[in-house]
């Protein structure tokens, strides 16, 4: 059986005790009443499907639901249940509920602390402490390694970068806006792509990120990319990436997790495959091994050799918008007003003419 198999496993990082399929834990459903909880897919003029650039995720209104679940069997049953006006929440609320009494989710600018009341930020939310984690893979052309092609090809990818993680429990999905189908042919138009792979885990979310960021970039899984460039400046941000999303690894993010917004007419549907769960062990973070200062060196000399790579490019996008504003510029007034964007960039200032809305 393959729970005899993890009960043997001497690993100190895993709970030999609880399986990651049934040790119960605890997060948050929102259900909402004002925003988008769900992609929308439509046609595009050949027929084929495309996200709906006007329809953007975000709730700012609804109800925050705390639940309990039991382990990621019990994750998987909810997602199959999750409609389209919902999202997850993997932290809980800070003040004291009762099971299943819905609380009333508000913006931040309008939350008063009244009871009954919360709002999306971590003064509200707050991991448990059986708690779950996530590893958000969206497939990026700027990575300088291979895609990702199954949740076990991740899975033997980072317990290679951090063997503590080794025989972790584990479920998968794939990207909701994937997995589309013709309803013609049956055939692929957008192949499964993208996914979360949920574990369990108890102890320093904050410390864990610090270690997986320095462990990925040692590996060579971790690079800089450049931002869309700003509109007014045409400097594009600097952005650290790595093979999983880094930011996802906080209490009050929105995990959306509802298949995509399609409609009913399109000639395409969604066929999103059913989660997958590997039985394992609950990861105890605080049992997994500090960055060395060595390696802390190293990790931030990496990612300045990675953001020096990119200075050449950046600053040619700069001079191509300085060369459309002022087209008698010579070489030396476009190398000065290149050098100051960048400045004005890197410290926060705005530029003269930047409208401020108060």
């Amino acid at each position: 059986m393959q729970h005899n198999q993890y009960s043997t496993n001497q690993n100190p990082t895993l709970d030999q005790k609880q399986s990651a399929e049934s040790a119960h834990f605890q997060l948050s459903l929102i259900t909402a009443s004002g925003g988008h909880a769900t992609k929308r897919i439509i046609v595009d003029s050949s027929g084929q499907p495309i996200k709906d650039t006007r329809h953007s995720l975000g709730i700012f209104a609804g109800t925050v639901q705390q639940l309990d679940l039991p382990g990621l069997a019990g994750l998987r049953d909810l997602l199959s249940t999750v409609n389209g006006n919902q999202a997850l929440v993997h932290g809980i609320p800070q003040q004291s509920t009762t099971p299943g009494q819905p609380l009333q989710l508000v913006t931040a600018k309008h939350y008063r602390a009244r009871p009954g009341q919360i709002a999306r930020t971590k003064k509200c939310f707050a991991y448990p402490d059986t708690k779950l984690l996530m590893l958000d893979v969206d497939p990026d052309p700027a990575a300088p390694y291979e895609a990702v092609s199954t949740p076990q090809d991740l899975i033997d990818r980072i317990t290679a970068v951090v063997p503590e993680l080794a025989g972790l429990g584990w479920l998968a999905t794939c990207s909701t806006s994937s997995a589309i189908r013709s309803k013609a042919t049956g055939e692929w138009l957008k192949p499964p792509s993208g996914m979360h792979v949920y574990f369990l885990a108890r102890g320093d979310v904050a410390q864990f990120v610090k270690t997986l960021t320095v462990r990925l970039w040692s590996a060579g899984l971790g690079f800089c990319k450049l931002a869309t460039p700003n509109q007014k400046t045409g400097v594009a941000a600097v952005l650290e990436r790595a093979i999983v999303d880094m930011t996802v690894f906080s209490p009050e993010r929105l995990d959306y997790v509802a298949g995509a917004e399609i409609p009913s007419g399109a000639p395409f549907f969604q066929d999103r495959p059913e989660p997958i769960l590997q039985p394992g062990a609950v990861v105890e973070l605080d049992s997994i091994p500090k960055p060395t200062p060595a390696e802390r060196r190293e990790y931030c000399q990496r990612v300045a050799v990675a953001k020096r790579a990119l200075q050449p490019e950046r600053e040619h996008i700069i001079a191509e918008r300085v060369r459309i504003e002022k087209p008698a510029a010579d070489t030396a007034t476009i190398k000065r007003h290149v050098k100051q964007k960048l400045a004005q960039a890197d410290a926060g200032e705005l530029e003269p003419n930047h409208k401020l809305y108060l």
